[in-house]
């Protein structure tokens, strides 16, 4: 059974076709946790989680990779509030997110990101921004980046 995917770019259904066939490579951009999961952070992980499987069926071999945000205010909040650092709260939460949505029989992601690591890539992208996106550093060091579609 053949897959489909919107294209937001054409804004046309277009048949999935791997770029390296039989390899998917499949990035999906995570939750943010700030507190317990709830059913939108399911939601999105079943959702993927059949798609992957959907794949792995058609013959595909699929490596998932998903990241989490471990950089938000809310934890920093909290993590001011309870004297520990940011990584140990988002740790906890990302354990526990794991926990539930292994109870959901989802499969789990090969490869985890947090976005802490890739701040500084994110960051030297605001220096020297393509012309498919623009970004802004705000004063309180965090960034906001755009995707802009080009004709």
């Amino acid at each position: 059974m053949a897959l489909y995917v919107t294209n937001t770019m054409t804004r046309r259904k277009e048949r999935f076709e791997p770029l390296a066939p039989p390899d998917v490579k499949m990035y999906v951009c995570g939750v943010n946790l700030y507190g317990p999961a709830h059913v939108g952070h399911a939601l999105s992980y079943v959702f993927f989680d059949v798609v992957r499987r959907h794949l792995e069926w058609s013959g595909y071999r699929v490596r998932h990779i998903q990241n989490f945000t471990d950089i938000e205010d809310r934890i920093v909040a909290r993590a001011r509030e309870e004297g520990r650092s940011v990584w140990e709260i988002a740790e906890e939460h990302i354990e526990r997110f794991h926990r539930e949505m292994a109870s959901l029989n989802a499969l789990r992601e090969a490869i985890s990101r947090w976005n802490r690591s890739m701040c500084s890539s994110a960051i030297s992208h605001t220096d020297r921004p393509s012309s498919r996106a623009r970004a802004t550093m705000r004063s309180s060091m965090s960034v906001k980046f755009w995707m802009c579609r080009t004709r």
